[in-house]
């Protein structure tokens, strides 16, 4: 039986009831969005709109805003949102890296990690308000990810090690 400290479990748990009533609002809001447009449809063939789908432009996901989509860059995809309070900030949807020693990543889905794009370097806290965005966007990819080609999108590791300088600045 794998060990699990005190911590881990407080976090998880606590994840989770504050994550709760903002996927039950995602998955309501989903159910109350219209079908697409034809074009709209069409749109859906690109991985980063079929990711996020019902989610476009405009559209409200618990309390956020979707601001901007971007299509695959660098292997991933990047959703900039805002909450009430008017801030943006960037989720970046990457390919899953299931090693130990992979960054964590606030979201996380089968088969891919959202990652709350900061500037950071990892060691600091993500700020609370942008990491529930991410574990209640992946609720979302989580339901679209299994239709979507993710041989285009990197791991965050695989990610810097082939984009540093673009990534990172020189």
């Amino acid at each position: 039986m794998p060990f699990i400290s005190r911590r881990a479990m407080v976090g998880v748990l606590g994840g989770g009831l504050c994550a709760a009533p903002l996927v039950g609002s995602v998955l309501g809001a989903a159910a109350d969005l219209a079908s697409p447009s034809p074009a709209g449809r069409d749109a859906l063939a690109t991985p980063a709109v079929a990711l996020i789908a019902p989610l476009a432009v405009g559209a409200r996901f618990a309390r956020w805003t979707v601001a901007a989509v971007s299509p695959i860059d660098r292997g991933a995809v990047t959703v900039t949102v805002h909450g009430a309070d008017g801030h943006a900030f960037r989720l970046e949807i990457l390919a899953r890296d299931a090693s130990p020693l992979a960054s964590r990543a606030p979201g996380v889905t089968d088969r891919f990690a959202i990652h709350v794009a900061n500037g950071g370097d990892g060691w600091l806290p993500t700020a609370e308000e942008q990491g529930l965005a991410a574990m209640t966007l992946a609720t979302i990819v989580a339901r679209n990810e299994h239709a979507v080609d993710a041989d285009a999108f990197l791991t965050h590791a695989e990610r810097i090690a082939r984009h540093r300088d673009g990534l990172l600045g020189a």
